[in-house]
């Protein structure tokens, strides 16, 4: 659990520019990361929400090139 706390702090002033840009922009790996300290912290239905954003990004987001978690 440590460790899913330091890591949300080192994201955090990632999170302040990210949640401050008009558009967001694409951070590779961003939003997969807060889905596992999600899930680290017990809480799948959140983790799901950031899995769903992962691929927001995408014109189809059932395309077969998006990996299953982020249908």
């Amino acid at each position: 659990m440590r460790a899913g706390r330091s890591a949300a702090a080192a994201l955090a002033p990632l999170d302040r520019l990210v949640d401050g840009a008009e558009t967001p922009p694409f951070v590779p790996g961003w939003e997969r990361v807060h889905a596992l300290l999600e899930l680290d912290s017990g809480r799948p239905a959140d983790a799901m929400v950031w899995c769903r954003r992962e691929g927001r990004w995408q014109e189809d987001a059932n395309a077969p090139r998006c990996l299953a978690h982020s249908r």
